[in-house]
């Protein structure tokens, strides 16, 4: 199984107004801000007003939650405040994303967020704002999963948010630092304005170059514009690893008509690595002959993580393939495919296909030979040891 991501363009419509002066560009980046006419140019004829859509690419995007932010520039060299979307890219997906929602700092527990509007169904653009309403003063962790058709959830996708007092002036700047505090103004900058006034969406990323994994402490402050500094605000965080730990097994089980989905199958790996490409052979002689069932796969990596499962609906069927009856004198020797995790065959000759009992043959391989009769019908089990097997009617005459 090979670890795939999507990598597509989001359409986007935009709309900005910049009063009486010509709109001379538009530009748009994800998460962090490259600076004033560095970001990614949208295509526009200059006007006053500009409504556009535009693609935006995600080859190179990571999965998790995302800020979109667009800015426009007049022909006075003014640029416009920021519009920003939120963007969830998730792991390639069988099936596509129905609900959305998010919560703050305490799980309520699965379909109790707050739900979200959004557009596309693998990976999606969020078309609403995230409310900080009745959020204390202070640093806030906001949290973002959705579910697929099927009623999978995927994983929390965090950011930090932080909201200042109410009706202090504007926020300019913001900074954090771990652990120990550089002075104020030394610290690494990561605000992001968000929909509400005085709540800021920080982004940031921390690599084992600079921050050793483990616990930490965070903190967090922002500065006004008439240059005054607030309060320092704190939160414990742990940081795990940068670098991707590689798969080390790949593991699967069934679900549905009786089959135990906590009978789990692991393929170790021999060569662990980030990015795999496999060829299993999953058996199925436990599963029940033209059984409605559901192959859930994912791999684990050397910590004991999980990735995302894949899904596969299929009914069981049994029947060998490329059966065949060859005549030689008196005798006849009836062929069949072997079937995945199969210990031996049960091959039954009858002389009427109604008749109750006939005779049975137990063999290893995937043949038989016997004596021609004037007629026969031939009916073969596959089975297993300890499970109860499974049967195909093969019938043929002669």
């Amino acid at each position: 199984m090979k670890r795939i991501l999507l990598c597509f363009c989001l359409c986007f419509t935009c709309f900005l107004f910049l009063g009486s002066v010509n709109i001379s560009q538009v530009e748009y980046y994800l998460d962090t801000d490259p600076g004033l006419g560095l970001a990614t140019q949208v295509p526009i004829t200059p006007a006053s007003e500009i409504n556009t859509n535009f693609n935006v690419s995600l080859q190179n995007v990571s999965d998790g939650l995302h800020l979109l932010f667009l800015r426009a520039q007049d022909g006075n060299g003014k640029w416009s405040l920021l519009n920003s979307k939120f963007i969830l890219k998730q792991s390639s997906l069988n099936t596509p994303i129905t609900y959305l929602e998010y919560f703050y700092d305490t799980d309520p527990g699965y379909h109790n967020g707050i739900s979200l509007a959004f557009t596309g169904s693998t990976d999606i653009l969020c078309t609403e704002s995230i409310s900080t309403t009745g959020l204390s003063n202070g640093l806030h962790f906001l949290y973002v999963r959705c579910k697929d058709a099927k009623g999978f959830w995927s994983s929390n996708c965090p950011k930090i948010v932080f909201k200042g007092a109410a009706g202090i002036s504007p926020i300019t700047y913001a900074e954090m630092f771990l652990d120990n505090d550089p002075g104020q103004g030394y610290g690494i900058p990561v605000s992001s304005r968000v929909g509400e006034a005085n709540s800021y969406l920080f982004n940031f990323e921390l690599t084992d170059e600079n921050v050793p994994h483990g616990m930490h402490l965070l903190g967090v402050r922002v500065k006004n514009n008439a240059g005054y500094w607030s309060l320092n605000e704190y939160k414990f965080i742990y940081l795990s690893s940068y670098a991707q730990p590689a798969i080390n097994s790949v593991c699967w089980y069934f679900s549905g008509s009786g089959a135990n989905p906590d009978e789990i199958y692991t393929y170790p790996i021999t060569n662990p690595a980030t990015d795999i490409t496999v060829a299993l052979e999953a058996s199925i002689v436990h599963l029940q002959q033209d059984g409605e069932y559901q192959l859930v796969m994912y791999t684990t990596n050397a910590r004991g993580q999980k990735s995302m499962p894949e899904y596969k609906f299929f009914t069981a069927d049994f029947s060998p393939n490329n059966v065949v009856i060859s005549i030689n004198g008196t005798n006849l020797t009836l062929t069949w495919d072997g079937i995945i995790g199969a210990d031996h065959y049960l091959v039954t000759q009858k002389t009427d296909p109604y008749q109750a009992d006939g005779t049975v043959y137990t063999v290893d391989g995937n043949f038989i030979t016997l004596p021609i009769a004037a007629k026969g019908f031939f009916n073969v089990k596959a089975q297993r040891n300890m499970r109860s097997g499974f049967s195909t009617a093969i019938r043929s005459r002669k």
